[in-house]
């Protein structure tokens, strides 16, 4: 089944959908009173919102982590390993 929609002059279809979920969705649009092509663009939307939170929430986390490491390591003098990794090699 290709289920085909249409926003703001583009045109895009959805292949080998399901019919089931075609009934689903069209369930869905009905409770929210919305069109079937509104209520795509609103998963659509609400989908990709989510995974940009979740990614936003993760190089927060991530930046946090960097943070701690260099209090945790600040004003320590490290040496340079350049020479160790050539002794390790040549053996």
């Amino acid at each position: 089944m290709i289920l085909a929609f249409h926003q703001r002059s583009q045109i895009g279809s959805i292949e080998n959908l399901n019919p089931l979920l075609l009934e689903k969705l069209k369930s869905l649009s009905q409770r929210h009173g919305r069109s079937l092509n509104q209520e795509l663009i609103a998963i659509l939307e609400q989908a990709v919102n989510t995974e940009a939170v979740e990614r936003a929430v993760a190089m927060t986390e991530a930046t946090e982590k960097l943070e701690q490491a260099r209090a945790r390591y600040a004003g320590r003098a490290f040496s340079d390993s350049t020479e160790l990794v050539r002794e390790e090699r040549q053996r």
